[in-house]
């Protein structure tokens, strides 16, 4: 309906500005570092400190929002508005884990404090709760929700690994963008 067209157009707008794009920011660094830097790691550390958009940037972001309205819509179409809770919430402990697994490459970078932070919390505990309650509010759906994310994981944390040897704040601002996609897409989908 066109309500419902309204209402996820807005929800994307709303995402957008809670966050105020910073990790929409990452994603499009990440992608013009990946295409830019031709797999040259310091190449690509230093694309992403750029703040000028590239190409790459821009289709990324664009895409990525294109994908995430549609899946929104779905979503809502359905009825299944839980799920617009358990995306933001559970694509955001989808970097705390990257933090915990592999290096963090900047000295200085926004999340420099909060990684040393983490050494000292319970970030495991924390998403297996937040795991549990996804299946328990969700169901079968949660299920494949986990299975889609913990296979995104590995896929980003693998690449991730090969590509700069650890992760960035940049980097981990793409993770997000694509844990909530691939959620509200697994979410319609289902």
């Amino acid at each position: 309906s066109t309500d419902n067209l309204v209402v996820s157009a807005l929800l994307v707008i709303v995402w957008v500005v809670i966050t105020g794009a910073l990790h929409l920011d990452g994603l499009a660094d990440t992608a013009d570092a990946w295409l830019g830097s031709h797999g040259d790691r310091s190449r690509a550390l230093e694309i992403m400190k750029d703040p000028a958009c590239g190409p790459a940037g821009v289709v990324s972001i664009v895409s990525l929002l294109l994908l995430k309205f549609a899946a929104i819509y779905a979503v809502v179409d359905s009825e299944n508005y839980i799920i617009l809770i358990i995306a933001p919430a559970l694509a955001r402990s989808m970097p705390l884990l990257l933090f915990m697994t592999i290096p963090y490459l900047r000295q200085d970078g926004i999340a420099t404090e909060m990684v040393k932070e983490l050494k000292n919390q319970p970030v495991i505990p924390v998403v297996l709760v937040v795991s549990i309650l996804v299946i328990v509010v969700s169901g079968v759906t949660g299920v494949w929700i986990l299975l889609a994310i913990a296979g995104l994981f590995w896929l980003v944390r693998r690449k991730m690994q090969q590509w700069l040897g650890g992760i960035t704040g940049d980097t981990a601002g793409a993770m997000i963008e694509f844990s909530e996609a691939i959620i509200l897409f697994v979410a319609a989908a289902v």
